[in-house]
C-alpha cells in the first residue's frame, strides 16, 4: 500500500448516504446496508413495519468518518414489508430504505 493511495482515500469527499445491498428471502436474511459517514457523527438505525412500529434497533452509536457495511439482521421478523430508518445528529442525514421479506 503506498502513502499516495493512503493520502487519497483520507482526503476524498465523502457524502452521506447509504445502500440497502440485497431483498430478504428464505435463502438471505442477513442484509446488508452500505453506509457512507462523511464526518464524525451519532447514527441511528431501525427497522420498521407498515404500520410504523420500531420492531428491531440495529445499532444506535457514534461512527467515524468511513464506509461501512452494517448487517441487519431480520431473521425473526414474518413476512412483509419493512423500512430501515437511518437517522444522523446532522439534521439533513438522514434516509429510508424499505424491503421485502419472505420467509
Amino acid at each position: 500500500m503506498s502513502c499516495k493511495s493512503d493520502i487519497q482515500e483520507h482526503t476524498k469527499e465523502l457524502r452521506f448516504g447509504g445502500t440497502l445491498l440485497s431483498n430478504i428471502s428464505a435463502n438471505n436474511i442477513r442484509p446488508l446496508l452500505k453506509l457512507t459517514v462523511p464526518d464524525k457523527e451519532r447514527i441511528e438505525i431501525n427497522v420498521y413495519d407498515i404500520q410504523g412500529r420500531r420492531v428491531k434497533e440495529v445499532v444506535n452509536k457514534v461512527f467515524e468518518r468511513g464506509i461501512y457495511n452494517i448487517p441487519v439482521k431480520v431473521d425473526k421478523l414474518p413476512s412483509g414489508l419493512y423500512f430501515v430508518n437511518v437517522k444522523g445528529e446532522n439534521k439533513e442525514h438522514r434516509f429510508v430504505k424499505r424491503f421485502i421479506k419472505v420467509n
